[in-house]
This record gives C-alpha cells, sequence and structure tokens, in this order.
C-alpha cells in the first residue's frame, strides 16, 4: 500500500498507475480503499476504511472526518488528600486502560499507554478518542518509589474517585479534557537503635 499526507488545505492528491490490462471498460468499476493511519494533532484518526470508486474519468473524491481528540492530564502529589503540605512528585507511572464490552457483552480490558510524571508532578495521556456508551477510560498506579501503591487517591476534578479491582480507577468523563490528581502516602520510617551490653563495664 501508499501512503499519503495532506496538505495545508486538507487535501491529498493520489494518483494510481495501472496496467493496461486493468484500465478497459470492466475495470472502470475498481474499488479502493483509503485508510487514515494518523491524524494531526489534537484529532483522531478515522478508524473506517473509505471506499472510492472512481468514475468514468477515473477521478474520485473521497471525504474523510476527523473527530477532536480528548487529553486526560494528572498532577501527582507527595502527600496524602487533605494533607496541604508537600510537592508535586516526579517518577509516577501510570497505566491508562479502555474499559468496554466485548460482543457477548463480557467486560473487555484494553492497555492503552503508560506515562510517567515529570518534575512538576504531572503527565498527559494525550490525542485520545472520544468514548461512547459504556466504554470508560481508567487508570492505574503502577510504580512510586518510597509510596504506597495500594493508598493512592485520584480525585476527578472535585470528585473523588474510588479504586475498582485491581487498582483501577475508573473516570466518568469520556468525550472531554480530564484534569486528574493523584495523592499518596509515604511508607513510615522507623529508627531502630542497637547496643552492645556483652562488653560493657559494671560500676
Amino acid at each position: 500500500p501508499a501512503a499519503f499526507t495532506s496538505d495545508t488545505n486538507g487535501v491529498a492528491s493520489i494518483e494510481v498507475s495501472l496496467p493496461h490490462a486493468y484500465v478497459t471498460s470492466e475495470a472502470k468499476n475498481m474499488t479502493f480503499y483509503i485508510v487514515e493511519t494518523a491524524a494531526p494533532e489534537g484529532y483522531t484518526p478515522n478508524p473506517e476504511p473509505v471506499k472510492v470508486t472512481p468514475n468514468a474519468e477515473g477521478d474520485a473524491v473521497p471525504t474523510i472526518v476527523n473527530e477532536t481528540a480528548i487529553d486526560i492530564t494528572l498532577t501527582k502529589y507527595n502527600r496524602p488528600r487533605g494533607d496541604e503540605s508537600g510537592q508535586p512528585l516526579a517518577g509516577a507511572t501510570f497505566d491508562l486502560y479502555k474499559l468496554s464490552t466485548d460482543e457477548n457483552g463480557n467486560p473487555k480490558q484494553e492497555k492503552i499507554d503508560t506515562q510517567t510524571t515529570d518534575s512538576n508532578g504531572q503527565l498527559t495521556f494525550a490525542n485520545l478518542p472520544k468514548l461512547k456508551g459504556n466504554d470508560r477510560y481508567a487508570i492505574q498506579e503502577t510504580q512510586a518509589d518510597g509510596y504506597v501503591l495500594e493508598l493512592v487517591e485520584i480525585d476527578e476534578g472535585e470528585t473523588e474517585l474510588t479504586a475498582g479491582e485491581g487498582g483501577l480507577f475508573t473516570i466518568t468523563e469520556q468525550d472531554a479534557d480530564v484534569a486528574l490528581t493523584a495523592y499518596n502516602t509515604p511508607y513510615a520510617r522507623i529508627a531502630v537503635l542497637k547496643y552492645d551490653y556483652a562488653d560493657r563495664q559494671n560500676p
């Protein structure tokens, strides 16, 4: 298959050269398919193949429509929810999943992407397709050195999310940008002082 990229006007001109045997009255009704593999930033590729049937002159003008994409942004803090102290936490890793059902109605879980918070404690899952029906995105923390993964707390705006099976937090928004805030509890530190009394001299 050949690859083409649209110009600033959104137009891609495609010329197809065929052997003489194909350019016959029988072949004038040939059908081609165009599949979009990448879209401009802020849009998602159209997943459906576009059917193209040239006219008698061999021309065709198909149209592909792109939906705007959404972003899921998360900011991670090194403190529990409600504790105003602390700083943004770098190096925390999160997985993003798409939750849906298969043709038999059984739950389906698909891993979409993995991102790690930067020095500002932020990460972004960008250019995501909008969801419909019962489909949802879900997020899971998988690494945060020095912090208890099981105690991570995530808010979607002002809403406190609840961890489900496997530590997945289901995001309620389907078709708009989402801002998440995550909080974590560091492991406690216990200091142990060891004394050697074997050589202790009694007064």
